[in-house]
This record gives structure tokens, C-alpha cells and sequence, in this order.
């Protein structure tokens, strides 16, 4: 679930809302007045974007992950206890 604030509600208690971002996984939206909006996300979350954005940025990579994704969906795996 997103969250959206003001910039004003954010800078007035930007621990509380840093704390929200990284303890409920919640990607906040922070509005301003004239525009240029941003988005607060915890480190975790842009980390695994980040490497989401990489393994499927090489197109023999994210054939591979997306055949695989299918496999799966449709049942087809093994089972394995480590």
C-alpha cells in the first residue's frame, strides 16, 4: 500500500514517517506544492528494485527468469529440503 503526504507533514516529523517507510515496507509519496514530487522507500525496497532492474535488464537472463516464473506458476518444480 502507498502512502502519500505533504512535504510540510513530512519535514515536520520525518522520523516517524522514515520509521513507517522501513518497518511496514510502505512507499511513500511526498507531495509538494509546485511539483516536483518524490518517493520515500526503504533501502531494502530500492535494493530489490535495483537488482530486479539488473537481472532483467540482460534479455538472455530475463528470458531464462521468465521461463522459469512460468515453470513455476504452472507447477512445475522440485521440491527440496536444505
Amino acid at each position: 500500500m502507498d502512502y502519500v503526504i505533504s512535504y510540510t507533514a513530512a519535514r515536520e516529523d520525518l522520523a516517524k514517517v522514515m520509521t513507517k517507510v522501513c518497518e511496514d515496507q510502505v512507499v511513500t509519496h511526498i507531495t509538494r506544492r509546485n511539483g516536483g514530487n518524490c518517493v520515500l522507500m526503504s533501502e531494502e525496497e530500492y535494493g530489490s528494485i535495483m537488482e530486479t532492474l539488473y537481472l532483467f535488464g540482460n534479455p538472455a537472463n530475463a528470458a531464462r527468469l521468465e521461463h522459469s516464473l512460468a515453470q513455476a506458476e504452472q507447477g512445475e518444480f522440485v521440491e527440496v529440503d536444505l
